[in-house]
């Protein structure tokens, strides 16, 4: 693993890669194939330079390129939810409420594209969907959905696509 970090950032970069290589163990070996993963820890300064989404301090990660990209201090929009993990996950709950037609875009095959194209209500809209259908496959299989995920069985992708509005 590479890190890239902000000035600064060296303690947070330093706990965030210890989480992040435990995650990617313990991933591999539930998957049982080994990853890689380029972790970016970066201020405001930098941000825009190195990471695919504009929103300052909103972790992304790109999986053609490996690379993860967190902010050196959180986002401040998500501070008081994620420090709650009921919380957040009622937010998720809330915002998958929100009808498609109050989004400019609402089609899985639109998703790359919506925070570009349709801001970043239209992107958290996406993200609240999927964090619920992760939850939803978890509870009803656990890892073998991250199984059939990684090995690329359709029957979960297309358990998500059933349900997408």
């Amino acid at each position: 693993m590479t890190t890239v970090v902000s000035k600064g950032a060296e303690a947070r970069a330093g706990t965030l890669g210890v989480r992040a290589e435990r995650a990617r163990d313990w991933l591999a070996g539930q998957l049982t194939a080994p990853f890689s993963f380029d972790l970016f820890v970066l201020d405001e300064d930098v941000w825009a330079e190195h990471a695919e989404v504009p929103v300052y301090g909103i972790p992304h990660a790109n999986s053609n390129s490996g690379k993860i990209v967190l902010g050196s201090r959180p986002a401040t929009l998500f501070d008081s939810v994620c420090a709650q993990l009921p919380v957040y996950m009622t937010f998720c709950r809330a915002g998958c409420d929100v009808p498609p037609s109050q989004v400019a875009y609402s089609a899985l095959v639109d998703m790359a594209s919506s925070i570009e194209d349709g801001g970043f209500a239209n992107y958290v809209w996406y993200q609240c969907r999927l964090i619920i259908a992760a939850e939803r496959l978890w509870d009803i299989q656990g890892v073998e959905a991250l199984r059939a995920l990684q090995a690329g069985e359709g029957e979960f992708a297309a358990e998500v696509e059933r349900n997408w509005p």
